[in-house]
C-alpha cells in the first residue's frame, strides 16, 4: 500500500474552499491532508468540516491563541504525538514505521519573541520525531527556497544537515500578483529521509498557494521495527546446578512410601534448580526479517556512508556511488537467503514444513474471537470454557460408559527397574519437545541425570509396586488445532495435548 499525504495553504477562508478539499481527497482517497493558514477558532462547529472515514485534528494553537492555523483531515488508524508546544502550529503523526509532521510558521510574532527563537521552537517540536522511522515534512517555513541567505535559511540547513535529511526541490509553490508584478517564490516545503518519496504540485484558482502532493510508495502500516524475543538461556554451570540439586534433594528426606509425596518432592527440587540457573531473557532485535552477517554488516554500513555523500553533496557521481552500494547489498541479502532456505528445506521433514509454512505467509492461530449460537465472543475466559466444554463432551461420548480403573497388574513377578533401565530412557528424550505444564524439558533432565539416576529409580519401581501414577503426569496442556471449515467454529477444531 502506498501513503499519500498532502498539503495546502488555502490561504484564508476555509469554509468557502471545503468542497474543493473534500472532492480532492475522495478523488485521490488521501491519507493526511494538511490545511495551513485554516483560521479555525476553537468555539467553531467542526460538523461543517467533517468528512466521513476522517478525522479532524487541530494545532495546540486552537487553545492557546483561541484558533487554529493548521488543521489535519485524517484517516483513522494514525496516532498523533502528544506535548507538542502549545504556541506552535504542528501536527504530528505516526502509523507503522513512518512518522508525518505538518507544520506552518507564520509572520506573527508573540510579545517579546524574535524571528530566530520563533523558528527554534518549531525545531524543537520537529526533533520529537523518531529518527529511526521514515519521515516526512511537509509545511510552509516561510523561508523562500530562491533567496537562501539569513540566519533561519542556516539553521534549517544546519538541522537538516544533523538529522540526515533531504529538502526535496518543488520548485514554484506560490504565485501572486504584487502591484502588478507576479511575484514566485518556494514558500512549501517537503523534508525527508527517504528516497522514495514522490512528490507534486497542483494549482489552482482558491490560493496563491499550489497543493503539495506527496506519495510513499510501499509502505507497510504494521510497525516490524522493533521485536521483543524471549527466549530460555540455557548456558548454565551444570557441574553446580548438579551440586545443587543433590543438596536440595538431600535435605528433603524422600521415604519413597507414597507415589504422590515422593514424586512431588523430587519435582520441587527441580523447579527450585530450574529457576535458579535458567534464566528468561529479552532479545530485542530490530527487524524480525533481517539477515545478518558480516559482510552484509560491512555492505549496509557503505551504503549508509555513501547515502549521507549524497544527501550532503547532491550531485551525479554521489548517487551513483549510493546505488550501486545499495544493489550490492540486496545481491548478497538475496544469496545469503537463498541459502538459508535451501539449508532449511534439506534438514527433514519438519523443518520442511516449517519453511514452506513461513514462505507461504501461513503464521500461528491467534484466535481472538468465536461464534456461538449467532453470538460473537471475544472474552478469552469464555472462548476457553467453550473449548472445555466441547473437547469434554467430546472424549465422553467417546468412552461411553467406559469406567476408568486401577492399572491391570501383569501375571507373573515383577521386574524393577535398575539405573542402567533408567538410563536409557534419560537417552531417548529428545531436545525439541516443546515443555509440558512443570517446564521441564528432556534437555535439562539430560543435564541432570548423575543426580536423578537413583531417585528416579526408586521413584519408577515405587509407582511399579504400588500400581499407581502421579496425578501431575496426567495433566497436559490442550492446544486447539483448526482442521477444517470456520475458524470462529469450535466444532471445527481438534485437541492436541502436551503431556508433562
Amino acid at each position: 500500500m502506498s501513503l499519500k499525504i498532502y498539503y495546502w495553504n488555502c490561504a484564508s477562508g476555509l469554509l468557502r474552499k471545503i468542497d474543493y478539499i473534500r472532492e480532492l481527497i475522495k478523488q485521490d482517497n488521501v491519507d493526511l491532508f494538511f490545511v495551513a493558514e485554516s483560521e479555525i477558532r476553537y468555539d467553531c462547529d467542526f460538523g461543517c468540516l467533517s468528512l466521513t472515514g476522517y478525522d479532524i485534528v487541530a494545532a495546540n494553537t486552537i487553545n492557546s491563541r483561541g484558533k487554529a492555523r493548521l488543521i489535519c483531515f485524517k484517516k483513522q488508524g494514525f496516532s498523533k504525538v502528544e506535548g507538542l508546544n502549545e504556541f506552535n502550529d504542528a501536527l504530528i503523526f505516526q502509523l507503522g514505521n513512518v512518522s508525518v509532521a505538518g507544520i506552518y510558521r507564520g509572520f506573527k510574532l508573540f510579545e517579546g519573541e524574535s524571528e530566530s527563537s520563533n523558528f527554534l521552537r518549531l525545531i524543537g517540536d520537529l526533533n520529537k520525531l523518531d529518527p529511526n522511522r521514515e519521515l516526512v515534512v511537509v509545511g510552509d517555513f516561510n523561508l523562500d527556497q530562491n533567496k537562501k541567505e539569513g540566519i533561519l535559511h542556516r539553521e534549517l540547513n544546519d538541522w537538516v544537515l544533523e538529522k540526515g535529511l533531504s529538502i526535496l526541490k518543488l520548485g514554484i509553490t506560490r504565485a501572486r500578483l504584487v502591484t502588478g508584478t507576479l511575484q514566485e517564490s518556494e514558500l512549501d516545503l517537503v523534508i525527508t529521509n527517504t528516497i522514495k518519496l514522490k512528490v507534486d504540485r497542483e494549482f489552482n484558482a482558491m490560493s496563491d498557494h499550489c497543493v503539495v502532493k506527496t506519495c510513499l510508495p510501499k509502505f507497510k502500516s504494521v510497525d516490524k521495527i522493533r521485536k521483543e524475543i524471549e527466549f530460555v538461556d540455557w548456558n548454565f554451570d551444570v557441574a553446580k546446578a548438579n551440586e545443587f540439586l543433590k543438596q536440595s534433594l538431600q535435605s528433603k528426606p524422600i521415604m519413597f512410601e507414597k507415589v504422590e509425596e515422593s514424586n512431588y518432592q523430587i519435582m520441587a527440587s527441580l523447579q527450585d534448580t530450574l529457576s535458579k540457573f535458567v534464566r528468561r531473557r529479552t532479545l530485542v532485535i530490530r527487524n524480525a526479517d533481517q539477515v545478518i552477517s558480516p559482510l552484509i554488516q560491512k555492505l549496509k554500513n557503505r551504503k549508509n556512508r555513501l547515502q549521507k555523500v549524497w544527501l550532503k553533496e547532491r550531485n551525479a557521481i554521489s548517487w551513483v556511488n549510493f546505488i550501486r552500494s545499495s544493489r550490492e547489498l540486496k545481491k548478497e541479502v538475496r544469496k545469503v537467503r537463498n541459502n538459508q532456505i535451501k539449508n532449511r528445506l534439506g534438514k527433514g521433514s519438519k523443518e520442511f514444513w516449517a519453511q514452506v509454512n513461513q514462505l507461504m505467509g501461513k503464521e500461528n492461530l491467534i484466535l481472538d474471537k468465536i461464534v456461538e449460537n449467532g453470538n460473537e465472543i471475544s472474552d478469552k475466559t469464555v472462548i476457553s470454557n467453550s473449548f472445555i466444554n466441547f473437547f469434554t463432551s467430546k472424549i465422553n461420548r467417546i468412552l461411553g460408559d467406559y469406567e476408568p480403573s486401577e492399572i491391570p497388574r501383569l501375571p507373573g513377578e515383577i521386574t524393577l527397574f535398575n539405573q542402567k533401565d533408567i538410563d536409557k530412557a534419560f537417552q531417548r528424550l529428545s531436545n525439541k519437545k516443546s515443555v509440558g505444564m512443570d517446564n521441564l524439558s528432556g534437555f535439562f533432565l539430560k543435564l541432570l541425570k548423575p543426580t536423578l539416576l537413583p531417585y528416579f529409580e526408586k521413584l519408577f519401581n515405587l509407582i511399579l509396586v504400588d500400581n499407581s501414577v502421579p496425578t501431575t503426569w496426567k495433566i497436559a496442556r490442550i492446544t486447539p488445532v483448526f482442521k477444517k471449515g470456520c475458524k470462529t467454529n469450535v466444532g471445527d477444531y481438534r485437541p492436541v495435548s502436551n503431556l508433562n
